[in-house]
């Protein structure tokens, strides 16, 4: 029975040559209130499969953070963080020029107070000058919030 058993395995390991066999890996969620550890055994688009004290597991990658050596490689995505709220910044683009203080940066637009109100301007195609400005960063796909997983893989 063990024989069988570890010629199944092999044949698992073969068909998913990403994984580190008999690497550790710790997945979490999001929100840490899962956190499993185990030995990464196979992985596909969908699902990491884990054999861990209880058994083997197979849990959806969406929402599951995956760290360790063994863990494959995701996509990071490009995101603007640190926005500075309360800060001047200085707005350009093709037929813009704005200035004022910075109210937020969400859902890729900026809302700035100017002299004649609050603008609403969507980032994409405007250079952000000033220290309130947010910074271009990336982050793994697994980090950010469903909704933005499912507009980022798209």
């Amino acid at each position: 029975m063990l024989r069988v058993f570890c010629v199944v395995g092999l044949c698992g390991l073969m068909s998913a040559p990403a994984v580190l066999a008999g690497d550790e890996v710790h997945l979490v969620s999001p929100d840490k209130a899962l956190s499993i550890t185990g030995r990464l055994t196979a992985t596909d688009e969908d699902s990491y499969t884990i054999e861990t004290v209880i058994g083997t597991l197979t849990l959806p990658m969406d929402g599951t953070i995956c760290k360790g050596s063994a863990c494959p490689s995701e996509p990071e995505i490009p995101v603007m963080v640190n926005a500075r709220p309360g800060g001047i910044v200085d707005l350009t683009g093709a037929n813009l020029e704005v200035s004022g203080r910075l109210l937020s940066f969400s859902d890729q637009t900026y809302t700035v107070e100017t002299k004649i109100g609050p603008l609403r301007i969507p980032a994409p195609g405007i250079t952000c000058t000033g220290a309130a400005c947010p910074q271009a960063a990336t982050v793994p796909l697994s980090h950010l919030p469903p909704a933005l997983r499912r507009s980022a893989g798209s």
